[in-house]
């Protein structure tokens, strides 16, 4: 009996054995005909995503070519509002420096003199200010020719806007 037994135990195991056999050649086969399966899903997937990329890029040209037109016509508005405020700019500077002029010529002996000393006074306060080593006399003295620029500037911008000789 003992002999049966071991008989059925190595007749299952060899069945087992042609079972699992069998099991992984029915996987191996499966496994081929996905891997086929796949590759062919991934080639037409490749083929739609050219074909979409054509056609994206087919609309992209087609809309940047009806785009163009009105893209050069503003920039051409552009530059005509760009020349426009140009124009006018350089009309209100002709205009002022006009004016400017034209109240200058009246400017007494006084009034020339304060000018010079505005000028020189910022002169003198800007390059104390911008080189840290200029002089310790004119480093103590900043604030001074600071406050006669201002001075002189503020009685000129009165001189020239504010007060009429008429």
């Amino acid at each position: 009996m003992k002999e049966y037994l071991t008989a059925l135990q190595s007749i299952d195991r060899d069945a087992l054995k042609a079972k699992a056999q069998v099991a992984r050649e029915l996987a191996g086969d499966y496994a081929q005909q996905a891997k086929a399966v796949a590759g062919s899903y991934a080639q037409q997937a490749r083929a739609a995503a050219g074909e979409y990329a054509r056609e994206a890029r087919s609309r992209a040209s087609q809309a940047a070519a009806a785009h163009a037109p009105r893209a050069e016509a503003f920039a051409e508005n552009a530059k005509s509002a760009v020349r426009s405020l140009a124009r006018d700019a350089q009309g209100d500077i002709c205009d002022f420096w006009s004016f400017a002029a034209e109240r200058m010529r009246g400017f007494s002996l006084f009034d020339i003199a304060v000018f010079k000393i505005v000028l020189v006074s910022f002169g003198l306060w800007l390059g104390a200010w911008l080189a840290a080593k200029f002089s310790k006399l004119t480093e103590k003295f900043r604030p001074v020719f600071f406050a006669m620029f201002l001075c002189g500037y503020i009685y000129l911008i009165y001189r020239i806007f504010f007060k009429d000789n008429e």
